[in-house]
């Protein structure tokens, strides 16, 4: 943890005026796991003014407000803002492209080698999902693409992230045109409804999309645990750096109980898989596109 004579990147003591600017850092670090915060001061304490202002505090006051007995609220509220993650729709299309022309239908093949219906289930996993792009993106793919090879089957998508306010969006499934930069207007129109200026997803490519809280900090121990191996495919792109090293090695292991054998893990284009020793357990389907199949 960065003590009390921590410095800025640029390597100038921190502009922080509060007392308690140092404990709010690190219950924002110890609570959420994101140590991206620990070298950047000025970034957090912007966010904290930001705040203040809102709450018509000073800095002071809306620090202790974060660390008071009653602030769990406002604690809560305060880590939504930060946490907040960029996201839109077929983000990484060679990612998506591997998916569809590769991933998704070598799960459908081992879903059908013993020909019994009730083992065909497609389950698939995204981690940090922001407000829903990326879960909604893969239900279109899937429905869009794979709905007669998908007849009979048990489809579930899940979507999990830290910020409360990013899954009331998710649920409401309304995205605004930035959301939707990459669609084209046929995909729009066939998969969305116009609603006062905002796109609203249509109710079947809602459908077997759930959504769920999820602190990775906290709550993964026991979701792996229910979770063991019934996930087909996981998507985790641009969260592992937030992390330091020691927690993306605890999320990537729990990953690995949650994959099921021969399952994938799809990471973000500046991550590396950080489960030693994972050559053994995952063979590496595309380094260019961080896709890895468990092996064992």
């Amino acid at each position: 943890m960065t003590g009390a004579g921590a410095r800025r990147r640029d390597g100038q003591p921190p502009t922080h005026r509060s007392p308690d600017f140092l404990r709010v850092k690190q219950k924002i670090v110890e609570t959420t796991g994101l140590h991206y915060y620990n070298d950047r001061d000025d970034t957090l304490l912007d966010q904290i003014r930001r705040q203040s202002v809102a709450h018509n505090l000073d800095e002071a006051e809306y620090c202790r407000r974060l660390l008071g007995p009653e602030g769990a609220e406002a604690f809560d509220q305060f880590t939504n803002r930060i946490a907040i993650g960029e996201t839109y729709f077929f983000r990484y299309p060679e990612q998506i492209e591997a998916l569809r022309n590769t991933i998704i239908p070598r799960c459908l093949a081992r879903g059908c080698e013993d020909g019994r219906s009730e083992d065909r289930r497609l389950a698939i996993w995204s981690a940090g999902c922001a407000t829903g792009a990326e879960p909604y993106t893969l239900s279109i793919l899937l429905k869009s693409e794979f709905a007669a090879q998908l007849d009979g089957w048990r489809v579930s998508i899940l979507g999990t992230d830290i910020n409360r306010d990013a899954l009331v969006q998710a649920r409401t499934a309304l995205f605004s045109n930035w959301e939707l930069r990459t669609a084209d207007n046929d995909l729009k129109q066939r998969c969305f409804t116009p609603v006062a200026g905002k796109w609203s997803l249509r109710p079947q490519y809602r459908r077997d999309v759930e959504f769920a809280h999820q602190n990775f900090a906290a709550d993964l121990d026991s979701f792996a645990r229910q979770w063991r191996g019934a996930f087909d495919i996981i998507l985790c792109r641009n969260v592992m750096i937030y992390f330091d090293k020691p927690l993306q090695e605890h999320v990537h292991r729990l990953f690995h109980e949650s994959l099921a054998r021969l399952g994938v893990l799809a990471l973000g284009q500046k991550e590396t898989i950080r489960f030693s020793p994972h050559e053994d357990c995952y063979e590496v389907l595309d380094p260019a596109e961080k896709l890895y199949r468990k092996l064992r």
